[in-house]
């Protein structure tokens, strides 16, 4: 008798499971009808595109490559780079077709990624929209770069003493924050099934 509620609770459990997860199309459509996820996410790619895209401009027409201002004394500076490689200088070292093909492959695979996560796990967590939002900006305004320049404008120097952090952007800083946050928000689907286990009557 155990056994079967066991069997049933697990099948019942597996059955609302399948349920929400649903299918892509069932899934993209929900997410296609919302239009507040569709406003969250425009705009949280719209102000950190223009925000990253404005800012470069200005640092590419106000200094020569490699000029440095300082604005906080060991600390901080704005310095004009061009860096090669993926965020923070990575990838800078490889050979140039070797070092795309990589980039290109983690900007698929980190869409994918997006796209599973608004689909399933953050559909009605408008914080973690936004936060998606601000990670698929920033890479939008990394590739428009490459894609005008073949390099990404950096300029943001953090740096103690003589040691310093490679330098970044506003896409970059957007890239780590949105991850960050999705980071410290719980997917809907993993409190969903924590509620089930403790809500699942104790089999006699």
């Amino acid at each position: 008798m155990k056994f079967r509620k066991d069997l049933l609770g697990r099948s019942k459990r597996e059955e609302r499971e399948k349920r929400e997860r649903g299918g892509v199309k069932e899934k993209l459509k929900e997410l296609l009808q919302d239009r507040t996820a569709l406003t969250i996410l425009s705009v949280s790619i719209f102000v950190v595109v223009i925000f990253d895209q404005v800012t470069k401009h200005l640092v590419v027409s106000k200094l020569r490559l490699y000029e440095s201002v300082e604005v906080i004394p060991d600390f901080f500076n704005i310095t004009h780079v061009l860096n090669p490689g993926a965020a923070f200088g990575m990838l800078g070292g490889l050979e140039s077709t070797v070092r795309q093909l990589i980039i290109f492959g983690v900007t698929v695979l980190a869409l994918g990624v997006i796209l599973y996560f608004l689909l399933y796990d953050y559909q009605r967590d408008r914080i973690a929209q936004a936060a998606l939002g601000a990670i698929l900006g920033g890479a939008i305004g990394n590739l428009l770069d490459r894609i005008q320049i073949g390099h990404v404008v950096d300029f943001l120097d953090v740096y103690v003493g003589s040691s310093h952090w490679p330098a970044f952007n506003v896409a970059d800083s957007a890239i780590c924050v949105g991850v960050v946050i999705l980071l410290l928000r719980r997917p809907r689907a993993v409190i969903t099934a924590r509620s089930d286990v403790e809500c699942e009557p104790a089999s006699e």
